[in-house]
């Protein structure tokens, strides 16, 4: 083999090691450029009652549990989102997309609370908020936007996997 083709193929092979890399990169760059990681409060273990209660609040169903998700589980929930046609985005639809992982609403409500929402949506007359470029009828975002949605989704996704269900129902508002 002469030494373009070898070039080319470990070329090929760095590409997609990067592509499957590429969200847990994502990941840690977030939490490196968090100011803080966020600390979970200090609480013992809530009644039944107040856990079904904020469940229910923040549209639970089914057992009280918040399973830990990763960059590829917040990828697939995300995936599911963006198929649905626009003339269907009802919260119930987006709420069966967060349902695939138990309490991905829960924190992902506690995280908006805390870092608010994660960008600014366009208006319903279709005009474009600043924080999205329209070019050629497609929405672009700025890279400040991006670094936003990265910080927010890496906050969501340590929170999921370093605190207890009990923490994260604890630290949600009433």
């Amino acid at each position: 083999m002469t030494s373009l083709p070898k070039f080319i193929i470990i070329l090929l092979l760095l590409v997609c090691i990067s592509l499957v890399c590429l969200p847990y990169l994502m990941y840690w760059y977030g939490l490196l450029k968090l100011p803080t990681l966020p600390e979970p409060p200090i609480t013992k273990s809530l009644s039944m009652k107040a856990k079904a209660s904020i469940w229910q609040k923040y549209n639970g169903k089914g057992r009280v549990y918040i399973e830990p998700f990763g960059p590829y589980d917040y990828l697939e929930i995300l995936t599911c989102i963006a198929n649905i046609p626009s003339d269907d985005e009802k919260p119930a639809i987006i709420s069966s997309c967060y349902q695939q992982f138990p309490g991905f609403e829960h924190v992902m409500n506690l995280v908006e609370q805390s870092m608010g929402k994660p960008l600014k949506k366009t208006s319903s007359r279709g005009k474009v908020g600043r924080a999205n470029q329209q070019v050629n009828g497609q929405h672009w975002l700025k890279l400040q936007d991006i670094q936003q949605i990265i910080l927010f989704s890496s906050q969501a996704i340590w929170i999921s996997q370093n605190w207890t269900t009990d923490q994260i129902l604890a630290s949600l508002k009433l």
